[in-house]
């Protein structure tokens, strides 16, 4: 075997730059969840922290709107939130 057979067969990890937000968002969570070693990119980074707090908006905003539907739901709608919050928090 020639060096540039061996060179194309190895696999390659996937460079952050070229993903997109929600796919580096996916790739962080489901394949770098608990990989301790190495070091992101700052791109890498910004991109995952900033789907987190889209994400954390989102829910904000439902449970502030299910709040304002109704008084009765109104507690329901913050205390679905809040567990939810929670729940994510503790998972990333």
């Amino acid at each position: 075997m020639d060096l540039l057979t061996i060179l194309k067969n190895i696999p390659l990890p996937i460079d952050a730059y070229e993903l997109g937000f929600i796919e580096n968002f996916k790739h962080c969570v489901v394949h770098k969840y608990a990989n301790f070693e190495g070091r992101a990119s700052r791109s890498e980074y910004w991109h995952f922290m900033l789907v987190y707090q889209l994400i954390i908006a989102t829910i904000l905003f439902i449970c502030a709107a299910i709040s304002c539907i109704t008084p009765v739901w109104g507690t329901t709608g913050v205390a679905l939130g809040l567990v939810v919050l929670f729940i994510l928090s503790i998972g990333c």
